[in-house]
């Protein structure tokens, strides 16, 4: 069989076997994604995480009535009313008093995802700040336990990611739509890291398939960009609303002169929220400075981790569907 040939065949097979779709969701953390090289295949979530970069921005699954994202300050001038339900059951009080008080937004949230049946946690120290959708779970590293500006700010950030009012990535993006700086960053990592197996690394010689890797893979980085970007936008909020209401200073989460400038344009009105979502996402991606933010990262930019991830996804799915076919 010629190699115009199998690449015809096996483009279309791989196409329906993966039906668009190699989600982080499921037991995939929102801030950190499973061991890179496992394959996932579409299936059922209680809340899917691809358009946080996960399937439906309008994850009703998750229990959670779609409301539409309020830009108005709530009243702060007392605590939360609803008294009944405590908040945060495995927080420091500290933690649940302040967003009680001073961001009626952030606790209304929390609210959402405690009635959807999401748990909020302090996990060992090292365990990285995430949001799991399968259990739903937000997970706040066991090392900021003592420090409630900072765990505010996560919870503002990671409440974004598992809420319906933020932005979850796609599961099926549009691979057009994909900015060419992306790309070109993209694929120049899969590049340079080449591919392990033979047969193919054989046939990613054909430049067809080394496109539609990297294009597959890209938009997918994308999405997890503009994910990390609306989530950071929801943090810098909850920031303003505190400070407004008279509370302390829980901080831009990642301090970056770059995002911070993309924020004040969105808040003067000069960009739309998608626009600044993206470009903060951009920013946020490319940058090995956010992932300090997330101990379980280390020093490695999201564009890294997620085009590795994301590589392997393919390459992996490509072998499997290359071996059955005995080749």
């Amino acid at each position: 069989m010629s190699i115009g040939t199998a690449f015809s065949d096996a483009w279309k097979k791989f196409r329906n076997l993966l039906a668009g779709d190699i989600r982080i969701g499921g037991n995939i953390a929102s801030d950190m994604p499973r061991e890179a090289g496992t394959v996932l295949r579409a299936a059922a979530h209680k809340f899917s995480a691809e358009d946080h970069s996960h399937p439906s921005e309008n994850p009703d699954a998750a229990g959670i009535g779609n409301r539409e994202r309020s830009t108005e300050e709530r009243d702060s001038s007392r605590d939360f009313p609803d008294r009944s339900i405590p908040l945060l059951e495995h927080m420091d009080p500290e933690v649940d008093a302040l967003i009680r008080r001073y961001d009626h937004t952030l606790a209304q949230r929390i609210l959402d995802l405690r009635g959807a049946g999401w748990e909020i946690r302090y996990g060992e120290i090292g365990s990285g700040n995430r949001t799991r959708f399968d259990p739903p779970v937000i997970n706040i590293d066991g090392v900021h336990r003592e420090d409630t500006l900072k765990t505010v700010s996560i919870l503002a950030h990671e409440t974004n990611h598992a809420h319906p009012d933020g932005y979850h990535p796609q599961n099926k993006p549009d691979e057009r739509k994909t900015p060419e700086r992306v790309v070109a960053k993209v694929q120049e990592l899969l590049e340079a890291e080449g591919v392990a197996d033979r047969a193919l690394r054989d046939l990613l010689h054909d430049p067809r398939w080394m496109h539609n890797r990297t294009s597959w893979a890209a938009a997918r980085v994308w999405e997890q960009f503009k994910n990390e970007g609306d989530a950071e936008i929801a943090l810098r909020d909850s920031r303003k609303r505190i400070l407004k209401n008279g509370g302390p200073d829980i901080g831009p989460g990642f301090d970056d002169a770059e995002i911070n400038g993309i924020y004040e344009r969105y808040e003067r009105g000069e960009i739309s929220r998608e626009t600044a979502r993206e470009e903060i996402g951009y920013e946020y991606g490319i940058s090995p400075g956010a992932s300090l933010v997330h101990p379980d990262f280390e020093a490695r930019s999201y564009l890294e981790y997620y085009s590795e991830y994301y590589g392997k996804s393919w390459d992996n799915t490509v072998t499997e569907l290359l071996r059955k076919q005995g080749r």
